[in-house]
């Protein structure tokens, strides 16, 4: 360079310059999520922190539309221009174009301007929630799922409403037919939709129609079958219950006029297994090797454990076969009985140790029940818990 051409204070000054720019986009960087108007302040250009602010406006505006309506009206013009200058400097961004969509439009969203969000990431929960809708109010249900997927497998503030609605959106057909196929290739939101499942009553039968679909492929985690199987019988859906118990290999209800229960599985949760009752102060414990340990607290009365059985038509007694252990027996006047009644929803009733099975009773409750009140705590062995026809 000819010398009467270097200015040495120039190039300083240029790069002062070029300083202090970096300086404030980095610290407009730092500040883009906690305070975007600062960041804007600082650096203008900032794509990332005008996105965010839009976002804000967006949402400060579609709060005040029913009280304000021209509070709403500016603070909707001025999100979208500040949508729109980031996607100046940051065409790749899938807010800035979900703010345009909902703001540039009359009636409803631009879902080709969606579409192209979506395109670019799938990570913008609010695009896919918007997409959902839009596919839903087609019938897209494919595309709708598609969108859901998205979702759920992201850890945002949206992704536990989306398993609510998914787990009562199912109970329509085409929707469980959609669900099914995703859950085959075994997604990572399954457990989350499992969850819901046991907490909406109104897709109950669904999700028995579910296993049926989906049976033989190792798919439905056993641990939600027992578990759901058991929210079916507290209900009094014994159909149902034993048809997801035989749907997941469980071992289903023996129908046969005699049985001996020496075993006491309280685990899984299928029909058949021994369930305790609520007064915690009596419970019956499964031992190793059959058999199980009956323990009463003093005050303790009325039905102990119980479990489902399915016998053919016809009159039966139950009985037990109890074994004191090395601290006593019960202290009371008359030993816990094994007792029959015809099951239905709601409270175990204290039933009898005899009962005619009829046609309208094709489910009963076999139960341990301490017909008079504990005095003193104590424990005892059960043996073995048994029915046999009478006659």
């Amino acid at each position: 360079m000819p010398k009467a051409l270097q200015n040495p204070w120039l190039v300083g000054g240029l790069t002062c310059a070029v300083a202090g720019v970096m300086f404030l986009a980095a610290a407009s960087k730092v500040t883009e999520r906690t305070n975007p108007e600062l960041a804007i302040a600082l650096f203008p250009f900032n794509a990332q922190a005008l996105s965010r602010s839009a976002d804000e406006e967006f949402t400060a505006a579609a709060n005040a539309l029913s009280e304000d309506r021209e509070t709403a009206r500016a603070g909707f013009a001025s999100a979208s221009a500040k949508a729109r200058q980031s996607l100046e400097s940051w065409p790749l961004n899938p807010r800035s174009l979900r703010i345009l969509a909902l703001t540039e439009q009359a009636k409803e969203p631009n879902r080709a301007m969606l579409l192209a969000g979506h395109a670019l990431s799938r990570r913008d929960t609010q695009t896919q929630i918007f997409l959902i809708e839009a596919a839903a109010r087609q019938g897209e249900i494919g595309a709708a799922m598609e969108h859901y997927d998205a979702v759920l497998r992201r850890r945002s503030g949206f992704r536990d409403a989306a398993g609510r609605n998914l787990a009562l959106a199912i109970s329509q057909p085409e929707i469980l037919e959609e669900v099914a196929r995703q859950l085959a290739m075994q997604p990572s939101w399954a457990s989350l939709l499992y969850y819901y499942a046991l907490r909406t009553p109104e897709s109950y039968s669904s999700f028995v129609e579910l296993h049926r679909m989906l049976a033989g492929q190792d798919v439905i985690p056993a641990q939600f079958s027992a578990q759901f199987a058991g929210v079916l019988t507290a209900q009094g859906r014994f159909d149902d219950a034993v048809a997801v118990a035989d749907l997941a290999g469980a071992a289903g209800l023996s129908r046969a006029s005699r049985l001996t229960d020496t075993r006491f599985e309280t685990e899984p949760q299928y029909p058949g297994a021994w369930i305790n009752g609520d007064d915690a102060t009596a419970y019956l414990q499964p031992l190793n090797g059959g058999s199980a340990l009956l323990s009463v607290s003093s005050g303790a009365t009325g039905t102990v454990a119980y479990r489902l059985v399915a016998l053919p038509q016809g009159e039966y007694s139950a009985s037990l076969s109890l074994e004191a252990e090395q601290n006593g027996g019960l202290a009371t006047t008359a030993n816990p009985e094994a007792r029959l009644s015809c099951a239905k929803a709601g409270p175990v009733p204290a039933g009898s140790p005899d009962l005619k099975v009829t046609e309208d009773c094709p489910y009963q409750w076999l139960a341990i029940h301490l017909p008079e009140t504990q005095v003193r705590p104590a424990d005892v062995l059960v043996k073995a818990v048994t029915i046999t026809p009478r006659g």
